[in-house]
């Protein structure tokens, strides 16, 4: 295992501040390549060990371990990695280092208006679990108008571009249009939180939408009974929900969050799913898509700005001049 000079911190429940007796433990941590590494781009993006069962969930007490190159550390925060940005808010890291006070110092760069990471996966619990029938409403609507566009008479089969005018849209379904980092737009067929390109074809993207409403479905069948719940996951997407609501209202989140109790409640199974989580998970995920939608916060991250701090920090660590 590689030594982490950067930082090294408990993370997870340990991290948030939710850690049970149940609980296993799980170290984080970032290591400065060598220049010789650098040089020769030799650098590993991370370095991994556990004492759990390779073929099955950890049990308590079992120690998970990473340590994560900074070049590769900054390319996942950069991504809105959920890892990377809960690793900046820890507040009492084991190992320290200048590099690291610098990194929690520029956080807030790293914040933008989507965030993927967390809204994809508060998203796609919601989804999952039927918060809103609406949702899987939508996917089955959004089939149900491809598979007849499939009928159409064409010469080869036909993608979503060439029949994009005609495409389903609604309150969860949406077409839209992203730029890559050269500036070259996309246009995508977002259909609850999953985007299908426009070059699919239409028998691809009807495939996926199809296994997503049958795999929901049947979950959010269970959810009504208050079975077949993973509540673990659930107090992991509301977490991520008022992380992403803290953000968006305050400029920043601190550990622990004001409703830790709640989420305990919520990651021991203690509440009804229908009556009590559900609709808090629904008012949130609403919240924070009509809080991003109005967020001033920039569209992606200036990347322009950690590829001058990567070169600084090479620069001060490493003795290198550049004229």
């Amino acid at each position: 295992m590689r030594n982490a000079d950067v930082v090294y911190m408990e993370f997870g429940s340990h991290l948030y501040g939710l850690d049970t007796p149940l609980s296993d433990i799980d170290y984080k941590g970032i290591y400065l390549p060598t220049l010789q590494e650098l040089l020769l781009s030799r650098v590993q993006h991370s370095y991994k060990d556990s004492t759990g069962p390779k073929d099955d969930k950890n049990r308590p007490g079992d120690v998970d371990r990473e340590v994560m190159s900074l070049p590769y550390f900054i390319e996942k925060a950069i991504k809105g990695d959920m890892v990377a940005i809960d690793m900046l808010h820890c507040n009492e890291p084991m190992i320290n280092s200048p590099i690291w006070e610098s990194l929690i110092r520029n956080r807030s760069r790293f914040y933008t208006r989507n965030l993927k990471g967390f809204r994809g996966y508060v998203n796609r619990q919601a989804a999952m679990y039927g918060i809103r029938g609406s949702r899987l409403g939508d996917v089955r609507a959004a089939i149900d108008v491809l598979n007849r566009l499939s009928n159409i008479p064409a010469k080869g089969e036909l993608t979503l571009s060439q029949v994009w005018d005609f495409l389903y849209e609604g309150e969860h379904v949406r077409k839209i249009r992203k730029t890559d980092n050269q500036n070259r737009a996309m246009d995508f067929y977002e259909v609850n939180g999953k985007k299908h390109p426009s070059h699919m074809r239409i028998s691809e993207a009807s495939g996926q939408m199809l296994a997503m409403y049958t795999q929901y479905g049947a979950k959010a069948k269970a959810a009504e009974k208050n079975e077949g719940i993973d509540w673990k996951a659930l107090s992991h997407a509301l977490r991520a929900a008022y992380q992403l609501r803290d953000i968006y209202l305050e400029g920043d989140y601190q550990y622990p969050l004001h409703e830790n109790d709640y989420l305990r409640e919520v990651k021991a199974g203690e509440l009804n799913f229908i009556d009590d989580v559900a609709p808090t998970l629904e008012a949130l995920v609403e919240e924070v898509e009509a809080l991003a939608e109005q967020s001033d916060l920039p569209e992606k991250v200036e990347e322009t700005f950690w590829d001058g701090w990567l070169i600084g920090t090479y620069v001060s660590n490493f003795g290198i001049r550049i004229s």
